[in-house]
């Protein structure tokens, strides 16, 4: 990484011409992805280094021949390009890799879905059985109290056999 004072003088140009030059379009768009600030200072990398350095090739060629100026700003441009290309690629490849990952989550969440759903399922059938036996039970239950009830406070008919029953035994 070299900041650019020491970009400025392999080149043999002020600071501020570097400045002023990577301001500019399209050196300011490519030389994005190879700047960085640290401790407030820019700094670029290999690749960054080599764009710059390149555009003042360019400047300078232009003021000696146009024509030749023309046929390295095409190279320039060709490397540019091939660079972005790679860049390119390495952002596909990692699209695809989100991707796959993305379907392999919404798949793992379908499942987990389904099981979800599955024990639900199962749950209200549990909960219908359980029911079905409450009420069983409470019904048995219904009955043995109602035929104890039955035997420990007999009814006003089985109170007049009862006591007919008693006289007709005294009589005898």
């Amino acid at each position: 990484m070299k900041t650019m004072l020491q970009i400025a003088k392999e080149i043999g140009v002020s600071k501020q011409a570097v400045f002023y030059r990577i301001k500019k379009p399209p050196l300011s768009t490519l030389l994005q992805p190879f700047i960085s600030k640290n401790n407030g200072v820019l700094t670029f990398n290999v690749d960054g280094e080599t764009l710059i350095k390149q555009a003042f090739k360019v400047e300078t060629i232009k003021t000696f021949n146009d024509k030749e100026a023309l046929n390295f700003n095409t190279s320039f441009d060709s490397e540019s390009n091939k660079l972005l290309q790679e860049q390119l690629k390495t952002k596909d490849t990692q699209i695809e890799k989100l991707i796959d990952e993305l379907a392999k989550e919404r798949e793992h969440s379908r499942e987990q879905s389904d099981k979800v759903i599955s024990l639900a399922e199962q749950l209200a059938e549990l909960n219908k059985n359980n029911q079905i036996l409450l009420k069983q039970a409470q019904d048995k239950a219904t009955v043995f109290i109602s035929e104890k009830i039955e035997d420990e406070f007999p009814t006003e008919t089985e109170k007049k056999k009862g006591f007919f029953k008693k006289i007709f035994k005294k009589s005898k």
